[in-house]
């Protein structure tokens, strides 16, 4: 049985930092970065990337604003699931739906599936239009 202390300590690690929420809000202005969905509540932190997924962590959630993205997980949505459902195939969208204003990881998966289709690069090539401008009215 672990010591009061020690289990004080390791709960402690686990919630993210108010900073850091707050600073993945004001990128996500409050949208699941998965469908696209607004959600004024109801919403999750979650972690892209979690301990056991990079090397030498060792389990640890590691509370990184390129390693949070905002999610919906309850009341008709649940994209918090359907990532863990598939990691291979969310994870390496998320990391790069981090970096693009305005876009889910949704739209890019279809925009990759299009360009494939139409004869364009690969997965791993670049045939997203980047240039989207985020159609979301700045707050």
């Amino acid at each position: 049985m672990s010591e009061p202390s020690q289990e004080r300590s390791t709960r402690e690690t686990l919630a993210i930092p108010k900073d850091i929420r707050e600073a993945v809000d004001d990128r996500d202005r409050q949208y699941c970065r998965v469908c696209g969905k607004y959600l004024a509540d109801q919403r999750a932190l979650h972690h892209i990337l979690f301990g056991g997924d990079r090397v030498g962590l060792g389990g640890r959630r590691v509370h990184e604003l390129d390693n949070l993205i905002t999610v919906c997980w309850m009341w008709g949505g649940n994209c918090h699931d359907l990532v863990h459902a598939n990691k291979r195939l969310w994870q390496p969208l998320l990391l790069k739906v981090i970096t693009i204003p305005g876009i889910s990881a949704m739209q890019l998966r279809r925009w990759q599936r299009t360009s494939r289709s139409l004869g364009g690069p690969s997965e791993n090539g670049d045939a997203t239009p980047w240039s989207v401008r985020d159609p979301r009215p700045t707050v």
